[in-house]
């Protein structure tokens, strides 16, 4: 999870710039980094609940717990880790309910 502090870091270091350049700078460039510092949000958001997407996403029948982990231990690398492999064990409702594990 280093790199998620890197990158938030970063993201924090850019819109201090953002703001200081703003007043050299024309409102496509501000806007422009405004933008990339939105999708880089969106992208560290994304990768830190990831393990609960695939949690839902699979029908997990632990869904919430994996959820609420996520969000609780997520920041810590082995608490993201855990979530992950938690998420992909063979405890799918919809592979019970079509009979694929018996």
């Amino acid at each position: 999870m280093k790199k998620l502090l890197y990158v938030i870091i970063f993201l924090s270091v850019l819109t201090i710039g953002t703001s200081a350049i703003a007043a050299e700078a024309s409102t496509a460039e501000v806007m422009g980094m405004f933008l990339l510092v939105l999708v880089g949000l969106v992208v560290v958001i994304a990768l830190y609940i990831l393990p609960s997407i695939i949690a839902f996403k699979r029908m997990h029948k632990n869904r919430m717990a994996i959820l609420c982990l996520d969000l609780l231990t997520a920041w810590s690398f082995l608490g993201w880790v855990a979530c992950v492999v938690w998420a992909f064990t063979d405890n799918c409702e919809e592979e019970i309910a079509n009979g694929i594990i018996k």
